[in-house]
C-alpha cells in the first residue's frame, strides 16, 4: 500500500464528510471553503507536509454521500450527535487495506476533525496514521 492511498482518502472524506450530514444539522454554507489537513505516520522519522485545498461546496454537494461507495473504499457506518459527526470506513487496494474512523465538529463557517487509520497488508502492515483537519469557509464560490 502506497502512502499516497491514505493521503488521497483524506482528501477523499474531507471533502465528502460535510455532504455525509447533509439530512441533519449542522450543514455546511455553501461556498468557498479551505480544508487544512496535517497528517502523523507512526515510525516515520520526517513530518509529513500539511496539505491544505480550496474547493466550492454548492447546494448540490449538501445532498447525502456516500464516497467510492462500492469501488475501492466502504463506509461502515456514520452518525450525527448535535454538531459532531462520526464515521467508520474501510478502503482496499492491491497492496493491503486501511480501516479508520473519522469525527468532525461543526461550528457555523467552521470545522475541526480528526482521521485515524491502521494499515494491514503490504509493506505498510501494522501502521498506524492521524489526520487533523480544519475547515473554514472564505466567502462565496466565484
Amino acid at each position: 500500500m502506497s502512502l499516497r492511498f491514505p493521503l488521497v482518502m483524506a482528501w477523499m472524506l474531507v471533502a465528502a464528510a460535510p455532504a455525509f450530514a447533509a439530512g441533519a444539522a449542522p450543514s455546511l454554507r455553501p461556498g468557498l471553503w479551505e480544508v487544512r489537513v496535517e497528517s502523523r505516520m507512526e515510525g516515520m522519522s520526517m513530518p509529513m507536509p500539511v496539505l491544505t485545498k480550496r474547493h466550492c461546496v454548492t447546494e448540490q454537494d449538501r445532498k447525502p454521500l456516500i464516497p467510492e461507495q462500492g469501488k475501492d473504499c466502504k463506509v461502515l457506518g456514520q452518525k450525527m450527535e448535535g454538531n459532531t459527526f462520526s464515521w467508520r470506513v474501510r478502503c482496499r487496494d492491491a497492496g493491503g487495506s486501511m480501516e479508520g474512523t473519522g469525527r468532525m465538529v461543526y461550528a457555523g463557517d467552521r470545522y475541526h476533525g480528526s482521521l485515524d487509520y491502521r494499515m494491514t497488508g503490504g509493506q505498510m502492515d501494522g501502521m498506524r496514521m492521524r489526520q487533523e483537519i480544519q475547515g473554514r469557509r472564505l466567502g462565496d464560490c466565484q
